[in-house]
């Protein structure tokens, strides 16, 4: 059986690639015009900030759940907005999908909460 911290690490990876993608899906969808730098940046985002929290909890830095927990809701709330763009401007096989992709992604955020709660967090006086 796979221990929690494989477990997290693999949902967040695949929240990540979910992410991407179906930001790509709706990005190209529905915008005219040069779309790649926003892309490279929201893809960058989105594996800093989760790199940095997983790091942070891995190494039991203080206020590690409570930072993963926070990169993990705005994610959460970014599939939300997906969803809603998606509905709204996009039609066809890319508006189903990317509304698939974002649904799986929620449920993978839903997931890594979980894990985050019962992740075994043994912080001693760690300053840092």
């Amino acid at each position: 059986m796979k221990t929690i911290k494989s477990k997290l690490v693999t949902t967040v990876m695949m929240t990540i690639a979910l992410f991407v993608s179906s930001n790509w899906l709706v990005t190209s969808g529905h915008s005219q015009g040069q779309t790649t730098g926003m892309l490279i940046r929201s893809s960058a985002f989105v594996i800093l900030l989760y790199a940095w929290a997983l790091v942070r909890l891995l190494s039991t830095k203080r206020f590690a759940k409570a930072f993963m927990i926070f990169v993990d809701t705005v994610y959460l709330m970014g599939f939300v907005s997906i969803i809603a763009v998606a509905s709204t401007k996009l039609t066809g096989f890319i508006q189903i999908s990317a509304i698939l992709i974002a649904i799986i992604g929620l449920l993978a955020c839903l997931i890594i909460f979980y894990l985050i709660k019962k992740y075994p967090l043994n912080v001693v006086n760690k300053v840092n």
